[in-house]
């Protein structure tokens, strides 16, 4: 996994793991709601990834991830938590907001 490139930009790689909760949540919203809401939602969820090449430093801490060794990264969108890694920016896993204490 490569974590930085020359123009100094970080790229962000998915988990096969987050990739299938991607798939999860538009299956789910497309199904529930509509395929606009869908396609909108995680529309938002990949522009606002985007923003972690940017700026790798953007999000807050992970706290309920503090005791790892590499420090964790979040950022939330809509109703799910973007969990992530620097340098390697790496999106781990999502979290729907209302189920965490």
């Amino acid at each position: 996994m490569t974590s930085k490139n020359t123009a100094n930009k970080y790229r962000i790689l998915w988990s096969d793991f987050a990739a299938s909760q991607l798939d999860e949540i538009f299956n789910y919203y497309s199904k529930e709601v509509s395929i606009k809401v869908a396609k909108s939602i995680i529309f938002q969820i990949r522009d606002r990834s985007k923003a972690l090449a940017k700026n790798p430093l953007l999000g807050k801490r992970e706290e309920l991830l503090s005791d790892r060794k590499e420090e964790y990264k979040r950022l939330i969108v809509t109703n799910y938590k973007i969990i992530c890694t620097v340098p390697k920016s790496m999106i781990y896993n999502f979290f729907k907001k209302n189920k965490l204490a």
